[in-house]
């Protein structure tokens, strides 16, 4: 499958439209992809590497924004013994995501989704 589409109903009843896909006639994303995101009193644009948000009281954009890199991450959160930012434990619940949003449109049915739970990152000991 190229493309996926689902309407995510999140905790506290926080709807989500969610499109994605991995082929485009476009131009190339960054990596981290492009975002735009609809709240109530506006919109946040992330596009390579810029953020734009727009809003009732006007439109504001903030340059580059400087990005690191997934290495530079994963080394910092051992060297401050923490969590990275982009876990196991998050991709394994992103993936279950994407296992039974592919099953609820191959049934042609709404699926309720329930995701472990995500517990807290543990410390590691340092030496």
């Amino acid at each position: 499958m190229l493309q996926a589409m689902a309407i995510i109903e999140l905790e506290g009843g926080i709807p989500v439209h969610y499109s994605s896909t991995i082929a485009t006639r476009g131009p190339m994303t960054p990596w981290c992809g492009d975002w735009h995101i609809e709240g109530t009193k506006g919109v946040l644009l992330l596009r390579n590497g810029s953020i734009a948000v727009h809003s009732e009281d006007g439109h504001t954009e903030y340059g580059d924004m400087p990005q690191r890199d997934a290495l530079d991450e994963f080394l910092a959160s051992r060297a401050e013994s923490r969590e990275s930012e982009t876990s196991a434990s998050d991709y394994l619940r992103t993936q279950a995501l994407v296992h039974y949003t592919n099953r609820a449109a191959a049934s042609g049915t709404r699926t309720t989704i329930k995701l472990p739970v995500k517990k807290e990152p543990r410390q590691a000991e340092r030496d």
